[in-house]
């Protein structure tokens, strides 16, 4: 039996990418990012502050398997960025890139999975404190490393991306 109230966390974690930042071969960081189709192009939507155009980056899926990729599109200022992928995915399921248009999703369940730190893949819940049409306050928890997570609602939609808010 599937609940409706599943489709987002089961979105979050069936799409979910850990973006590995890449030096002569060697691992230096990574962020998270997940896995979209609209019909038949696919992409990965994270953060701008995940991604400079002047590295070079793998896509890598729970298991292991790793793909190329090349950074498309960067928009700093709305801390976005679109990454198109270079290979099959194994495990990675492309989740249709729905987005909710209403204007507050104040008190709503949300949900993002990623790959803090060391922990591996996490799924996260959190409800949103504060919104507007142009920003989310989220109260979850986000370590280094799930930068670049999609937020979905409850019904699968895409609300907005993991990032960090500066404390003063």
């Amino acid at each position: 039996v599937v609940n409706s109230w599943n489709i987002g966390i089961n979105r979050a974690h069936a799409s979910s990418l850990k973006i590995v930042v890449m030096t002569d071969e060697e691992a230096i960081g990574h962020g998270s990012g997940n896995l979209f189709h609209y019909y038949d192009q696919f992409f990965v939507v994270t953060a701008a502050h995940v991604v400079d155009q002047n590295l070079e980056y793998v896509l890598q899926e729970q298991g292991g398997n790793t793909i190329s990729c090349r950074v498309i599109y960067r928009d700093l200022g709305n801390d976005i960025a679109i990454i198109k992928p270079y290979g099959e995915f194994e495990e990675t399921i492309s989740s249709p890139y729905l987005v909710n248009a209403q204007r507050s999703l104040t008190a709503q369940e949300l949900y993002y999975s990623g790959f803090p730190g060391d922990l591996g893949h996490v799924i996260m819940r959190g409800f949103a404190a504060d919104s507007d049409r142009h920003r989310i306050v989220m109260q979850s928890f986000a370590w280094p490393g799930s930068s670049g997570s999609s937020v979905f609602d409850a019904a699968g939609r895409v609300v907005g991306i993991v990032t960090s808010i500066p404390l003063v």
